[in-house]
């Protein structure tokens, strides 16, 4: 379940004085839900407005033990620009994660509520998952997913010439821990993928359009994991450098695979061609066929021969120079790089 950075801030910083908190919301619920709305008055009392002189003694006794939360709402929904002059965001945020037209209570199947169960569970581990949030914070993630069972084992895409796109998500880019690059029959692209991470963070591709801001997300397994294992920055020249830096590292290889499969694309067309002209002529009579055709058919055979004993010599010695290539990724790429010659001749009108 995702949770936004700022409401697990919240949790994490008013974690001992929330049990008292929601057990208080509750009683004043209970007595006055029914013929008033709580949140109102509690929304009053944050901005001094005229409203507040008719609020009951004890929502201002509650308001007034408290004041520290409310008053972290209130700056809290001004950041996420729900608060306005007139409406601090209290009855926003109470309405979406109390149930405060009834007894008051925490809803536990919404996120506010869901991480404080999860906390009061796993209340040791609360100082390092201070720890990481403040990290979290560093990096300007918006929202948090936990996800225990995550193994972050997608594969991903960075291009070169259009920016960061994922082949799950064309406007966001990912980053985790221990990223490789794969091979690829793509020079310019790169490939990648994790080793072995423990999150994933997703980035807006253009973070300066207004629908991509404050969208920057981790999913990751853990709420006490390790703050040094995030990237010390992820600002726009961070990223260059870290997929420049794969590029380069790659390149060599893909430059070597791309050849590779050059010419087993160019095997298959002169085979193919080979067999329609064979198909054509099967036809004819052998006494219709003259010597000379008979003889370049087979001096065609003899080339398709040698030209798939020099692709085998080439992938020999590719896969030798590079162990780390496997056989079953070097046939992958060469047919990736075969549907992209086939789909290039398509005539899709």
């Amino acid at each position: 379940m995702e949770i936004g950075i700022q409401e697990l801030n919240l949790l994490l910083y008013f974690y001992d004085d929330l049990e008292e908190f929601n057990q208080g919301l509750e009683c004043v619920c209970k007595k006055y839900s029914r013929r008033n709305d709580v949140g109102k008055w509690l929304d009053s009392l944050s901005i001094g407005s005229k409203l507040a002189f008719i609020v009951p003694k004890d929502v201002k006794q509650f308001y007034k033990q408290y004041q520290n939360i409310f008053e972290a709402i209130h700056s809290m929904q001004r950041g996420k620009g729900h608060s306005l002059k007139n409406n601090p965001g209290i009855y926003t945020f109470l309405f979406k994660y109390y149930d405060i037209l009834g007894d008051g209570q925490l809803r536990l199947d919404k996120s506010f509520g869901a991480y404080y169960e999860y906390l009061r569970d796993n209340e040791s581990t609360i100082p390092d998952t201070k720890s990481l949030v403040d990290k979290l914070n560093e990096l300007h993630i918006s929202s948090v997913i936990l996800d225990e069972d995550a193994d972050f084992s997608e594969k991903f895409f960075w291009k070169d010439d259009h920016g960061y796109i994922s082949i799950f998500d064309p406007g966001y880019i990912y980053i985790l821990e221990n990223m490789e690059a794969l091979p690829s029959c793509i020079e310019n692209n790169i490939s990648y993928h994790s080793t072995g991470s423990n999150y994933k963070i997703k980035i807006p591709r253009d973070e300066s359009k207004w629908y991509y801001a404050n969208k920057r997300e981790i999913i990751l397994n853990s709420l006490t994991m390790d703050p040094s294992s995030l990237p010390k920055r992820l600002e726009q020249a961070d990223l260059d450098r870290l997929f420049s830096k794969m590029k380069k590292e790659v390149q060599p290889l893909n430059r070597e695979i791309k050849q590779s499969a050059v010419l087993a694309s160019a095997t298959e067309d002169y085979q193919d061609e080979l067999n329609n002209l064979e198909g054509r002529l099967k036809g004819l009579l052998s006494t219709d066929i003259s010597p000379e055709l008979q003889q370049a058919l087979a001096c065609g055979e003899q080339a398709l021969t040698i030209l798939k004993q020099q692709q085998a010599v080439f992938d020999k010695k590719l896969l030798t120079t590079h162990p780390d290539l496997s056989e079953e990724q070097l046939g992958e790429q060469q047919k990736k790089y075969r549907k992209r010659v086939l789909d290039s001749r398509i005539d899709w009108d």
